[in-house]
């Protein structure tokens, strides 16, 4: 190669650039979420720094494929798009839902949001993830392996949300309402004053329930309040949905109810 030859080529590459990959200020384009390992997977928190928890509350936080997160901290949903570049995760247009909660788990969503919209740093491995800006740090795991999700019958369904079509409430106060769906499929219910009892079948993603047979005492207006809404949903054919610790009962009418596994010491 003579030598006015090389130099064109010299100049040539420093223009326009030699070779297959180009650095331009540093970075780099964020991944696809699509193809991002935390893709389509929903991972539980099981250490936090800097902040204390509430009692029996855990975070969580879902990434799908197409670049929505969803995050719960015990009260509120909350949700927005990502992505992740250089190992920071940057996250727009958070939103909440305006459901009534006590004030330490409104303080908990908020504390929540402020470190996803911190620019946090990410890092994620196999089964497990970690979330780290300036007010703490939450550790995490794949929900699949911190919480396979619980069997329908055999153990006693606490109900913590009232749903209305799009209207999310938690029960009136001091008024506790459970489910057990038995193996022998008998259902029995607390309605938060009265019990009440079921004959029910299971059916792919439905719940038949049978005439229900309740007790008759004189409630206070709170626990009326919730037995009249547990009596609406448990009336005929519900669909349900189990995911982890958290069942969902959902009726035509769209009236509905969310319940948690009661945990034991």
């Amino acid at each position: 190669m003579n030598s006015g030859r090389l130099l064109t080529l010299l100049v040539s590459c420093l223009l326009v650039g030699c070779g297959s990959s180009q650095i331009t200020g540093g970075t780099t384009a964020p991944t696809s979420p699509s193809s991002s390992p935390e893709a389509g997977r929903t991972y539980l928190s099981t250490e936090v720094t800097g902040h204390e928890l509430v009692a029996n509350t855990t975070i969580s936080i879902s990434f799908d494929t197409s670049g929505a997160l969803a995050a719960r901290a015990g009260c509120n949903s909350i949700g927005g798009s990502y992505s992740v570049a250089n190992a920071t995760l940057n996250v727009d247009a958070l939103s909440q839902t305006k459901m009534g909660c006590a004030p330490e788990l409104m303080s908990q969503d908020e504390w929540l949001v402020s470190l996803l919209s911190a620019d946090p740093s990410f890092l994620v491995g196999a089964d497990t993830l970690v979330i780290s800006g300036p007010t703490g740090t939450i550790s995490m795991l794949d929900k699949k392996i911190a919480q396979p999700d619980a069997s329908l019958v055999g153990t006693r369904w606490l109900v913590d949300t009232i749903i209305q079509g799009d209207v999310a409430s938690t029960p009136p106060q001091g008024a506790v309402g459970s489910i057990l769906f038995g193996s022998d499929g008998a259902l029995a219910a607390s309605l938060g004053c009265n019990t009440g009892s079921a004959q029910f079948t299971v059916a792919g993603d439905n719940i038949t329930i049978g005439a229900m047979a309740t007790t008759r005492m004189a409630c206070l207006a709170e626990a009326a309040e919730l037995e009249k809404h547990m009596l609406a949903v448990l009336a005929a054919t519900l669909e349900f949905a189990i995911d982890g610790d958290a069942l969902t009962l959902t009726a035509e009418s769209g009236a509905g109810l969310g319940l948690r596994l009661e945990q034991h010491p």
